[in-house]
């Protein structure tokens, strides 16, 4: 399974590759929205774990642009984020088909 980590703290993304991998996992990490953008057209991997407050593109509107691209399969996304209030989420469930 390939997954692409979208994580800005280093140590974050760092420990949640090494957990994965570790489980035989194949991870590539983007820092950024658009880095994200780039690596998942490259990659096109099976799940995608997104924070919310990446640079550049937030992770909604990359989350956005994945759901809006053509696949065969789209691919599962979690969202990983400190934020948890109900309009957070809500605004969430609005990017999906």
């Amino acid at each position: 399974m390939e997954i692409l980590i979208v994580e800005d703290e280093a140590e974050i993304a760092n420990l949640i590759q090494l957990y994965l991998e570790k489980e035989g996992f194949t991870c590539r990490c983007a820092r950024d929205g658009l880095s994200a953008l780039k690596i998942f057209a490259e990659q096109k991997p099976d799940l995608v774990i997104l924070d919310l407050l990446v640079p550049g593109l937030d992770g909604l509107e990359v989350c956005a642009r994945i759901r809006s691209r053509p696949r065969d399969k789209d691919p599962y996304i979690l969202m990983l984020t400190a934020r948890g209030e109900e309009i957070d989420r809500i605004v969430w469930l609005s990017t999906r088909r």
